[in-house]
């Protein structure tokens, strides 16, 4: 299976960004790619999008709003060992980051 959209609630990653990651996100932030979250344990945990996350999760502080309430598509990656070999990749600094980031929202059909 390849990476795939989804939609979750902001919610369900929110834990993954800390405070003062929140406190310092731009309002540029908050936009851009989307996220790339991996599932393990039933948890989602997020690979790429840190700071876009930061960014939603300030907005929604600043617009009183619930991030249980709102609903964003994230990129799903893994499934098979190709993709995992990818979210691995994207996970960890290096020569390899970017261009796995860009292959799984590639893989996705994110633009």
């Amino acid at each position: 299976m390849r990476p795939k959209k989804i939609t979750v609630s902001l919610s369900e990653i929110a834990g993954e960004v800390e405070r003062e990651t929140v406190d310092e996100a731009g309002p540029t932030d908050s936009t851009d790619l989307g996220q790339i979250v991996e599932r393990t344990q039933g948890r989602l945990h997020i690979v790429d999008g840190f700071h876009r996350t930061a960014g939603q999760l300030r907005h929604c502080r600043e617009s009183g709003i619930d991030p249980a309430s709102l609903t964003i598509t994230v990129v799903l990656g893994c499934a098979n060992d190709n993709d995992n070999d990818l979210v691995s990749d994207a996970s960890a600094p290096g020569p390899k980051q970017d261009a796995a980031i860009a292959e799984i929202y590639r893989l996705a059909g994110h633009n």
